[in-house]
């Protein structure tokens, strides 16, 4: 279409497709109960996948954090990867703590969302926290501390994705917790019906993790623009 010969700019600018802003976080459990040969590498290949594919698309920023007894924001948002930022980060991962207190990530992945939703100068981003761990020993905190950490996130509009790599000699589907009611008495129920995240995502192979987590953040992708 042209206007006197030129082409019409202010019809040119209202069809323009709108540039979205992606930011996503991975959470790596670092606790011992993942400490093989085997899950490390599938994890180290995730995330490379993952800051591969936002980095080749320029859809948005990546961070990464280790969690366990402790939380670590080990890549920032606003930091760029490098072969040696690369290799500093993954000599953060020991997979050697105790416990896993998921409640305390979901507050330091709630405030780095937060802040890097403050420091975007484009539109509001999409945000979305990946979980990497086998899932157990996750109300070590508390089950009502937990749900709470969860729920302050999703309140954010914060997408949060727990992918369990149920590799162990028991699978995950198989545990119970007792549950108690208020006059003493107890009762078993399965682990998965009252785990803490609604989207989570069960991984017999490990070695499917890297194809998965890509194929989920995809369909987020997906999701977030018929949502928006």
């Amino acid at each position: 279409r042209r206007v006197h010969g030129r082409k019409d700019k202010i019809w040119l600018r209202r069809t323009k497709p709108q540039k979205r802003n992606y930011q996503v976080m991975l959470a790596v459990d670092n606790s011992s109960s993942m400490d093989n040969s085997r899950t490390k590498r599938v994890a180290f290949e995730a995330m490379a996948c993952l800051t591969s594919a936002l980095a080749l698309s320029e859809l948005g920023h990546i961070a990464v954090a280790t969690f366990g007894e402790s939380c670590e924001l080990v890549h920032a948002f606003h930091q760029p990867f490098s072969v040696t930022s690369g290799a500093k980060l993954l000599s953060k991962f020991t997979f050697d703590e105790k416990k896993t207190k998921i409640a305390d990530l979901m507050q330091l992945a709630l405030q780095s969302f937060v802040n890097a939703r403050i420091l975007s100068h484009s539109s509001p981003p999409q945000q979305l926290l990946i979980i990497v761990s086998d899932g157990r020993g996750l109300f070590v905190e508390g089950q009502d501390k937990v749900k709470r950490s969860v729920e302050r996130c999703f309140n954010e509009n914060i997408w949060c994705i727990f992918m369990i790599l149920d590799t162990g000699t028991t699978s995950i589907t198989q545990v119970q917790l007792p549950i108690f009611d208020c006059e003493g008495g107890v009762r078993m129920c399965k682990y998965l019906d009252v785990f803490p995240f609604p989207h989570y995502v069960l991984l017999g192979q490990c070695e499917k993790l890297p194809v998965t987590l890509c194929t989920a953040l995809q369909q987020w992708i997906q999701i977030s623009h018929i949502v928006t």
